[in-house]
């Protein structure tokens, strides 16, 4: 079906509502820390890297990985400004993954989630696997079967979008399991690394509007944890050395020219590897040779170093973190409750 002008998305030309998305990676490249940021950025209402978004409340089942989520929803709070409380009647986590082909089970956290007036736009289960059932085979069609009928009630009980955070198989090109799973989709989204911190997510299958071209993310140490950021053009494809040594000559110049010899010993480099360096930055255009003074800032160098620092400034100013239970859905920063599985959001959930 072509793109019609009345089709509706949580993030512009990426995820339509009323979706079925899954976004697959190989293990350890940060399917994860994309996730968590896209599912920030709906509930905050804030554009996802230059996508216009759609503010939406959003349940995160956390299957893997719950203990690092605290310190990673800091993190991004404290790199985008928001105070984590402000985001409690947008947001919920869980922590125990649930058979999404149970339709008892499924029936049990719908009428939790009624009676906490929690009514999301998005579900994010992270991981396929983890919200299955005991024995669950996924290259097993008439396993994957039930898994997307489930997946299918949440979004039609809901009229939400339900994303799917998948691994890959063996040979890493594909999602991984019965082709069933693809099949199902509206989105398909795949995320592979191109080396150092650079992530390229491409959306390899989208029903009903032209796919934009894949989006350069970097998975990048900020505020005690790692966030994700969009590349700019200046930045695609440079090297954390290259941008190491590139920091180090705005640092010692200070807008003045700085010698070979100065430069490469403040950046700790052998001379060998910081010459090689040096030689990739000229031919980016990033520096330049000063005759008889040594190397400066181009323009485009400068503008990358800003972009640079700028990310770097630490935030302190957000001291609201996520509770501390370990299970249910609950909140950023209200106090835990003492018992019961379920931890409702501070406030009411627009449906």
């Amino acid at each position: 079906m072509a793109e019609s002008e009345t089709l509706e998305y949580h993030v512009e030309h990426l995820l339509p509502v009323r979706s079925l998305v899954t976004l697959w990676a190989p293990s350890g490249i940060g399917k994860t820390f994309v996730m968590l940021d896209l599912a920030l950025h709906v509930a905050a209402g804030k554009p996802w890297h230059d996508h216009p978004v759609q503010q939406s409340p959003v349940l995160y089942v956390v299957g893997e990985g719950f203990a690092g989520m605290r310190s990673r929803v800091a993190a991004w709070c404290a790199e985008h400004e928001v105070e984590p409380s402000w985001l409690d009647p947008w947001i919920g986590f869980r922590r125990i993954p649930f058979d999404v082909a149970s339709a008892d089970t499924c029936n049990e956290v719908r009428a939790e989630l009624a009676s906490k007036r929690l009514a999301p736009g998005l579900v994010i289960l992270d991981t396929l696997s983890a919200n299955a059932a005991p024995g669950f085979d996924e290259s097993k069609t008439a396993d994957m079967k039930l898994l997307l009928d489930g997946a299918r009630a949440l979004r039609d009980d809901f009229a939400c979008s339900v994303i799917l955070v998948h691994h890959t198989g063996h040979d890493q090109s594909r999602e991984r399991g019965s082709s069933d799973l693809r099949a199902a989709m509206d989105v398909s989204l795949s995320l592979k690394t191109t080396g150092g911190d650079m992530r390229l997510l491409t959306i390899e299958k989208a029903r009903d509007f032209a796919a934009p071209d894949p989006i350069k993310l970097a998975l990048r140490e900020r505020h005690g944890a790692r966030v994700i950021e969009r590349l700019s053009s200046l930045e695609e494809g440079l090297k954390p050395a290259q941008r190491a040594v590139l920091l180090v000559l705005a640092e010692v110049g200070q807008g003045e020219p700085v010698k070979a010899s100065d430069w490469q010993r403040s950046a700790g480099y052998a001379a060998g590897h910081f010459y090689r360096l040096r030689e990739e930055l000229l031919k980016l255009k990033l520096i330049l040779n000063v005759p008889k003074k040594g190397y400066a800032l181009t323009e485009g160098g400068a503008a990358v170093v800003a972009e640079s620092q700028a990310a770097d400034l630490l935030t302190h100013s957000h001291s609201a973190l996520i509770g501390q239970n370990e299970s249910g859905i609950h909140s950023l920063s209200s106090p835990p409750p003492t018992r019961g599985e379920y931890e409702s959001d501070s406030g009411a959930l627009a449906a």
